[in-house]
This record gives C-alpha cells, sequence and structure tokens, in this order.
C-alpha cells in the first residue's frame, strides 16, 4: 500500500505557501512509488475540476495530458491504471512538471490569524 503522508503534506504545503517545506515535499514525493504522484494529480484533478477549463488551454505539457486522461478515466468509471502507467512513463521532468502544475490547482490559503501546530516537512 503506498504511503500517501508525503502527498497529504505537500497539499497542506502548497496550501499554507510554505515554499521550503513544498520544495522538501516535492522531492520526496517525486522519489516515492509512482502510484504516490498518480494520486495526488488525480486528486487535485478531482478537487479542482470545475476550476479546470474543458480544453486544458491554460495547462501545458505533462499536466495538460495526465488531466486529459483523468477526465476520459473518470468518465468512464473511474479506472485510473492508465493514469499510473502514463506517471511510470513520464520522464522525471514531466513528473516534476505534472506535479508543480497540479499543486497550483490548489488555491492558498486565505490570509488571517496564524493556527498553532507543527509548521515543517515530514519527517
Amino acid at each position: 500500500m503506498p504511503d500517501l503522508r508525503i502527498a497529504a503534506a505537500l497539499i497542506g504545503a502548497s496550501i499554507e505557501q510554505c515554499a521550503p517545506c513544498r520544495q522538501s515535499l516535492t522531492a520526496k514525493l517525486l522519489e516515492a512509488d509512482p502510484i504516490v504522484l498518480a494520486a495526488t494529480a488525480d486528486a487535485a484533478y478531482r478537487q479542482q475540476a470545475p476550476r479546470v477549463p474543458d480544453d486544458e488551454g491554460s495547462l501545458a505539457g505533462p499536466a495538460q495530458m495526465f488531466l486529459s486522461l483523468a477526465r476520459q478515466a473518470h468518465a468512464h468509471g473511474g479506472d485510473a491504471r492508465l493514469l499510473l502507467a502514463t506517471v511510470q512513463r513520464m520522464p522525471a521532468a514531466d513528473r516534476t512538471e505534472l506535479l508543480d502544475t497540479v499543486l497550483d490547482l490548489f488555491p492558498p490559503r486565505a490570509p488571517g490569524p496564524q493556527r498553532g501546530g507543527r509548521r515543517g516537512p515530514v519527517q
């Protein structure tokens, strides 16, 4: 079973706009099992689908291809095997670009009072 804690922490770091956290966690996620990247990208798509134009024209390269496949997969019963296979075949640079693009789909947290708690990368 893949460990999705890094993905969850990375999404949180993106929402909180913690650049050092995002950089550290991005490196860890890209070293993890490709299914973690596929699941993260798919989760970003599913959560943000209303914000992603149907033609994905605002996206480029690997993200455009992945989100097009995700749209098709979800329209036909949600079979994500093609999404995993796509990520597995991507070169490292495309994986990095895909991850950066889908993380930017999550809107930043609205400014407000600082909340307590641990702030930093997952170890």
